[in-house]
């Protein structure tokens, strides 16, 4: 195709034809066209199907025709398939795509059939069918439309049969549909930042209002010098306020106290801010109690914790009412979504470890799921029981201990996180047993039983805090809440707190 001065001649469907040395020259608005007969195919037994038009959203066409592809600056020919080097990519605005294609001038055209799919969206090629859009006096066309595509990348192929059985060569569009701006990374950084900048002016408003009052407290007390006045008032305001802040983000135990008279939560955070959390919370006749424990401690894990009551509200205020080892997997995929975690070696595998436990006051069954935090369910013995106790604190191959009166099970937990793991098609264990009354349970982080001390420095242990669950049960939940607080107190002596700790602990009557 030549066209150069030719742009001068007026734009006339066809000027003039003419046939010179094997060559057919045809004279077309501003453009001429060579057609070599001596490179013609005048048999072949191929089928060449190719798009005639592409338009992405309502009305924008990207391609009408054919594709080319340029010899020089003023020559191309026609191509089936697009020559771009690097795929388009579509606003997710746009995410609308439909497909025209043709095969013509070949015998019986209108028994020619197609087969189509869009990888990225469809899993199987569409069944073998005849022309569905159309025809014209130059060719008949069959197309394909797509609507409300999500993001991703895609490539639309179509293959061509004949009524012969002739299979034709097969075409393929490659594109991308871009990410709205809201599910784009640094949408989630500049919520995350929102979220920052809000707490950060909240502490800067709280922290300048104890100042002017320390300010003031310094006038009133005069005999104490300023120095002193401020020290001891800043650091007492730090830690009251940090406290208040702790506090604003668990929910409250009135939840508890409204539904369970006994109870009691030992909560101490090894740093200002715990990456260890409880939550709770009551939908309809169904009470949730969360005991968890997030990679880390101090800001990191308080941001984690943040993470983890957020979607566990967002879980339980659907309207369906889901088990507890689909919260876990449900939860689990937040995680995970949230983090960006796709199990690369280097990524972080930042999570979290809980047990869930759900009463459910209309049916009288208690259900329990856990990501490697146990439940422990503590019961009397029966009489016949007592006289075929073995030897007292001995630990069962199940996990259970007794000391002669009670006996302590241990209900197992699923050894995997919530975030990303090697286990990610796994479900999570789920246990389920009808309401009893006069029964315990515990749920826990591993910080008590993994605290350093005694006279040789060591570990609590697992097995010694089964003990001293069993040994404290002749006691109320709240005299056992000071009990298991002094029992650590006096095991770590002057061995400094190496991790948050949590212990819950209720008791149905």
């Amino acid at each position: 195709m030549y066209q150069g001065v030719l742009k001068l001649l007026p734009n006339v469907p066809l000027m003039d034809i003419l046939y010179s040395e094997g060559k057919v020259y045809l004279l077309k608005s501003k453009k001429m066209y060579v057609v070599d007969k001596s490179k013609l195919i005048t048999e072949t037994d191929s089928v060449n199907t190719s798009f005639v038009k592409i338009t992405v959203g309502t009305d924008s066409i990207i391609m009408d025709g054919t594709f080319y592809q340029n010899i020089d600056e003023q020559r191309r020919i026609p191509t089936i398939n697009s020559n771009v080097t690097e795929v388009p990519a579509f606003r997710y605005n746009m995410n609308e795509i439909s497909f025209e294609w043709t095969t013509p001038y070949y015998t019986e055209e209108l028994q020619t059939e197609y087969s189509y799919k869009l990888e990225g969206f469809e899993k199987e090629w569409s069944k073998w069918e005849g022309i569905s859009f159309g025809y014209t006096m130059e060719a008949l066309y069959s197309n394909k439309e797509y609507t409300n595509l999500p993001y991703g990348h895609y490539t639309f192929r179509v293959r061509t049969k004949t009524l012969t059985g002739l299979i034709g060569n097969e075409l393929n569009y490659e594109f991308i549909i871009l990410k709205p701006w809201y599910a784009r990374v640094i949408s989630y950084f500049g919520f995350a930042l929102i979220a920052f900048l809000i707490i950060y002016a909240i502490i800067k408003a709280y922290t300048r209002k104890l100042v002017n009052e320390n300010i003031r407290l310094e006038g009133i007390v005069a005999e104490r010098t300023a120095v002193v006045v401020k020290q001891k008032d800043e650091l007492e305001s730090s830690i009251h306020y940090a406290s208040r802040i702790q506090m604003a983000l668990l929910p409250s135990e009135a939840i508890l106290s409204e539904n369970i008279n006994k109870y009691f939560v030992l909560f101490k955070p090894r740093d200002i801010v715990s990456g260890d959390f409880y939550w709770m919370t009551k939908k309809g006749d169904r009470l949730y109690i969360v005991a968890s424990d997030c990679t880390g401690h101090g800001v990191p894990g308080a941001f984690m914790s943040l993470l983890g009551m957020s979607f566990l509200n967002e879980i339980i205020e659907k309207d369906r009412i889901p088990r507890a080892d689909e919260i876990l997997s449900e939860l689990r995929l937040h995680v995970t979504d949230s983090l960006k975690q796709v199990g690369d070696d280097d990524e972080a595998k930042d999570g979290m470890d809980m047990a869930i436990l759900i009463i459910d006051f209309s049916t009288q069954r208690i259900e329990f799921s856990g990501a490697y935090n146990p439940c422990f369910r503590v019961r009397k013995l029966t009489e016949s029981e007592e006289k075929n106790a073995q030897d007292e604190s001995l630990e069962l191959d199940d996990g259970s201990m007794t000391n002669g009166k009670y006996l302590l099970e241990t209900i197992n937990a699923s050894k995997m996180p919530i975030g990303i793991s090697s286990r990610m098609g796994e479900k999570f264990v789920f246990q389920d047993w009808p309401l009893e009354k006069g029964i315990s349970y515990y749920l826990f982080s591993d910080g008590y039983v993994d605290q350093f001390g005694g006279p040789n420095g060591r570990k609590f242990m697992k097995k010694n805090f089964k003990r001293l669950i069993l040994n404290i049960q002749d006691y109320p939940m709240n005299k056992q809440k000071e009990l298991l607080d002094d029992n650590l107190n006096k095991w770590m002596e002057n061995t400094p707190q190496i991790d948050d700790i949590l212990v819950m602990g209720i008791k149905i009557d």
